[in-house]
């Protein structure tokens, strides 16, 4: 099985012990079923990559830890500067869209209205959809 990777969106250091996000702890401990020792490797999104041990915590079944072993600066970004400008379409569409422009390395991805696009966001939902857009990028990431 690969080790499992979790986006964390803030400083990592070797010997730090990190809380996980409520969704990452979830994932690591209901759908994956880690357990105490269980490697895994946590990474920034800004090109630094860390071994970690989990760490549930035995007093809260939602929240879990890791405890970084060391890492460093990796190079995983593809090597060409790809931007994707699509039209705007429906929500599924688009999550998925977002999620396999990422795993194949997609550094930019632009929505853009279009004369025969049916979509119209208002500005409140336009946000809640970019936000969610983040956490399927940040899944994606994952892989």
């Amino acid at each position: 099985m690969a080790i499992p990777r979790f986006l964390v969106p803030e400083p990592l250091a070797a010997g730090a012990r990190i809380a996980l996000s409520p969704a990452s702890s979830h994932h690591a401990r209901r759908v994956l079923r880690l357990r105490a020792g269980d490697m895994l490797v946590l990474f920034d999104g800004k090109g630094s990559e860390y071994e970690a041990v989990f760490a549930p915590d035995p007093l809260n079944a939602s929240r879990s830890y890791a405890k970084i072993t060391g890492g460093g600066p990796v190079d995983r970004e593809a090597h060409a500067d790809i931007t994707l400008v699509q039209a705007m379409c429906a929500q599924d569409k688009v999550d998925w869209l977002v999620e396999k422009a990422v795993e194949l390395g997609a550094r930019r991805i632009i929505l853009a209205p279009a004369a025969r696009s049916v979509v119209r966001l208002s500005e409140q939902r336009r946000e809640r959809r970019v936000e969610r857009w983040r956490d399927v990028a940040a899944a994606a990431c994952g892989q």
